[in-house]
């Protein structure tokens, strides 16, 4: 129960052999009818070992079928979605490390059958980490591709290929970091944010020029899941410690607008989760914003942790039933004639939760010049004295010294230059040309404005 925060019905299948691995990840269809998760047997009959893909009935909790994977491996991470047309989907990643693959979409409404695979041929290169994702349009599937021709560069080695399910036609996305992992998509499909596992970074794509316009540090070693929260102005890296420990149990914190990790945010960082914390994940974002809840998965412990999003503290734990530990999930809102509708999973918010994260993220970006100009109050009046209030507190919202510094002098957190005596050209052309301040709005005069309060802190000591 996702407000009571406990397991109100579990169920366990014995299908009569030796279970040598259990289940990794669990997968929800979009109108929430099935279940999925992934076991590997031993034969009793023969000692050999195959994969299998659990098909359960999520209303029942019965197992309705069972589907065998081509070797043997994970059935790993699995999300759904509804495609451009309309059409419900389950995305099932096969392999449990870099070298993955195949792919396989199901039609959870035709018996659960296989529609397509998304395999090495399909895309052109070696496929890397299973951990694919999909856009908000449901027409470009993002999956990590290893050892292209740049491997020469030595570091930046990955790239994310974008695959588009309607042309089968492939874009690659070169210098993602070495091992790419974790995705999060922005709710209007502007950007998407790729955790790399290998060099704890992230990285940020345009999805119109499919390149890489950022990168930063991750706050946490080998990170794993990347989740957004409600406004999109924080990136939440879960920090697995991939390709290290891998006994990881804080989350990191990014700021999207600076895209650095804050410092100073709170006391201690990063998040560090407590309880059984191990190895975590995944992190799904509730799906109610009253809420505001990131719950996370926990793959050497034996609970979901649910982080608060307003105080950054742990406020539960929920014990797995039978002492189990966790891999990704996901949120389902049922009417009371069990009609169902997957809100959240792995894999991201789904449509009616990215609709209330646009709203939100409108919220607390400035709007066009004319609409919302960064105005100072009705009693100043002077030009200092106008350049002072935007700079200080309302330009972008925050105004220009959150990253500049109330003196201009800038400095290292935020890679901000020092600007004091900047002039009107290099003004316009920071605002033109920086990332961060391309949402700062300002109309001539308050730009002039901006300029004379830098002229004057260029005079002091």
């Amino acid at each position: 129960d996702a407000y009571a925060k406990k397991v109100i019905a579990s169920a366990r299948f014995d299908r009569g052999e030796e279970v040598t691995e259990n289940p990794h990840g669990v997968g929800i269809s979009p109108d929430g009818r099935w279940l999925y998760f992934g076991q590997m047997h031993r034969l009793r009959a023969t000692g050999q070992v195959r994969t299998v893909l659990m098909i359960v009935n999520a209303r029942t909790l019965k197992l309705d079928k069972v589907l065998e994977g081509p070797r043997v491996d994970w059935f790993h991470h699995m999300t759904a979605f509804k495609d451009w047309q309309g059409r419900d989907r389950v995305m099932v990643a096969f392999g449990r490390n870099p070298g993955g693959g195949p792919h396989w979409l199901l039609d959870p409404h035709d018996n659960n059958r296989v529609v397509r695979a998304i395999t090495i041929e399909d895309i052109g290169y070696k496929i890397g980490h299973p951990y694919p994702t999909v856009d908000p349009t449901g027409r470009f599937v993002y999956v990590s591709v290893f050892a292209p021709p740049w491997r020469t560069q030595l570091h930046n080695t990955a790239g994310i290929a974008k695959l588009n399910l309607d042309t089968g036609a492939v874009t690659i996305v070169p210098f993602v970091g070495d091992n790419p992992i974790g995705m999060a998509h922005t709710s209007d499909g502007r950007f998407t944010y790729v955790n790399d596992g290998h060099s704890s970074y992230v990285y940020k794509i345009d999805n119109t020029t499919n390149t890489v316009v950022d990168s930063t540090s991750a706050g946490v070693a080998g990170p794993y899941g990347l989740v957004l929260n409600w406004d999109e102005t924080f990136l939440y890296p879960i920090g697995k410690g991939e390709g290290t420990h891998n006994n990881g149990s804080v989350v990191g914190l990014v700021d999207t607008r600076t895209f650095t990790s804050p410092r100073n945010f709170i006391h201690n960082m990063p998040i560090y989760l407590g309880g059984s914390a191990s190895s975590i994940d995944h992190g799904i974002l509730h799906p109610d914003p009253n809420q505001n809840e990131l719950w996370i998965s926990n793959m050497n412990g034996w609970e979901t942790i649910v982080l608060d999003l307003r105080t950054h503290k742990v406020s539960a734990y929920i014990p797995t039933p039978n002492g189990g530990d966790t891999h990704s999930g996901g949120f389902v809102r049922y009417t009371p004639d069990w009609k169902g509708e997957l809100l959240a999973d792995m894999g991201g918010p789904k449509a009616a939760v990215r609709a209330t994260m646009r709203e939100r993220v409108a919220g607390v970006q400035p709007s066009a010049p004319a609409s919302k100009p960064a105005a100072a109050p009705a009693a100043v009046s002077s030009p200092l004295a106008l350049g002072r209030t935007i700079f200080e507190k309302t330009a972008g919202d925050v105004g220009c010294a959150a990253c500049h510094g109330m003196d201009a002098r800038g400095g290292v957190q935020f890679k901000a230059p020092d600007i004091r005596g900047a002039d009107e050209m290099r003004v316009r052309a920071a605002l033109a040309g920086v990332t961060v301040m391309s949402r700062i709005a300002l109309n001539d005069a308050q730009l002039a404005a901006v300029v004379v309060h830098l002229q004057e802190l260029n005079k002091q000591p």
